[in-house]
């Protein structure tokens, strides 16, 4: 799952790279249907995140999400 989620980050066109930010229940829907469960997608986004591979801040997205969000490393 994380090799998944990580090309997905990834795949952003640059141009949107900037500003686009991922809770971890749109990762769920974009990449698996809402199938997995949200704590295994959760925990893989932190794994990423404390490799190094992903960056992760917390915010509130346009939906009402509050909490922790990731994007791809500048």
């Amino acid at each position: 799952m994380d090799e998944e989620i990580y090309d997905f980050i990834q795949n952003i066109e640059v141009d949107k790279r900037d500003d686009k930010v991922f809770s971890p229940a749109e990762i769920n829907e974009e990449l698996f249907d809402s199938e997995k469960p949200l704590e295994d997608v959760l925990a893989s986004l932190e794994r990423l995140a404390e490799e190094g591979k992903i960056a992760r801040t917390e915010g509130t997205t346009q939906d009402g999400y509050k909490g922790q969000l990731f994007t791809c490393k500048n």
